[in-house]
């Protein structure tokens, strides 16, 4: 170094500006990966968009009584669905009727096509042929929105929204109910004192410390607030993920609060089999058996019989 030439200042700039660069190197590395990343998610968001066909909505659309179902009459007749066209359908020929305020069970094998069948109640999985009436109203002619949001349904998955437990327990999706009711329908599926103590219907969900089970009771509650909306519960395997302690207390529930609705559910396990009226077997998509469980176990050899033995 040629000395007069540079100073102890211009010396730690110039150290300081190489420090700093490094950093600066770091954080443009860093935004430009998250950019490629974000480029990514939209991209996949618009190849959704422009691929995903539209659902099929009704070109004169009824407009429903207010207390649709008002029975829980429901009717499939001689309906089979895919998924997609090369493969086969995971529904065919399915037809049943049932009566209201009976309570039926639809098990099967895994791949029967139990989940199929409550998504075509749905219109989440849309039927090739045949048709679905509830209440004498064919579900094809009805707004997807306004079906969906007249069936009471449980999925296997509880779904929490951000925001408070009475947010939760009556979404904007569904009429208000007050805080008196709300606090009932949780006392009946023994979460209040849980939800008292942890600061009440104000809380946020989020803050409440809850187990698989607990969270598919706040379903179940959710439920009861709005059963008197429509005379159809769906549960699609709604007990498959909670204790024998939980499993009782839904099965207890529904069977005092949903004691005039129909009741249609996907069981996955038996020992709970014996409090519905009939049993609905499927295999490849076909009904194979329906009778009274007590009946079906007298069949030896049975489907139902070798799922029960397995269970």
């Amino acid at each position: 170094m040629m000395p007069n030439t540079t100073s102890v200042g211009a010396l730690g700039v110039a150290l300081f500006n190489v420090l700093g660069f490094n950093e600066d190197l770091a954080g443009l590395i860093s935004s430009w990966t998250t950019l490629e990343t974000s480029l990514g998610a939209i991209a996949r968001l618009k190849l959704f968009e422009t691929r995903t066909p539209a659902e099929i909505q009704p070109i004169q659309p009824l407009d429903l009584p207010t207390s649709w179902p008002a029975t829980g009459r429901l009717q499939i007749s001689n309906s089979t669905a895919h998924y997609t066209k090369v493969r086969d359908p995971v529904l065919h020929n399915i037809s049943l009727e049932i009566q209201p305020g009976e309570k039926i069970a639809i098990c099967g094998r895994t791949g029967s096509g139990k989940t199929s069948l409550l998504l075509s109640l749905f219109r989440l999985l849309e039927l090739d042929s045949g048709a679905i009436h509830i209440d004498g109203i064919s579900i094809a002619e009805i707004p997807t929105n306004q079906l969906r949001s007249r069936l009471n349904a449980i999925p296997q998955n509880p779904t929490l929204f951000p925001g408070s437990t009475r947010f939760n327990l009556t979404p904007p999706s569904v009429p208000k109910a007050d805080d008196q009711t709300i606090v009932s329908a949780l006392q009946k599926v023994e979460l209040w004192d849980i939800i008292s103590e942890s600061g009440g219907l104000d809380v946020d969900m989020s803050s409440v410390s809850l187990s698989q089970g607990q969270k598919q009771l706040v379903c179940l509650a959710r439920a009861i607030i709005r059963k008197d909306q429509g005379k159809l519960l769906v549960l699609d395997e709604a007990m498959s993920s909670v204790d024998q302690h939980t499993e009782e207390l839904m099965m207890k529930v529904v069977q005092e609060e949903f004691a005039e609705h129909t009741v249609i559910s996907v069981v996955h396990r038996l020992n709970t089999i014996t409090a519905f009226d009939r049993v609905f077997v499927l295999d490849a998509g076909e009904i194979v058996e329906v009778g009274r469980p007590s009946t079906l176990l007298e069949n030896e050899g049975g489907i139902f019989k070798a799922l029960w033995e397995r269970n």
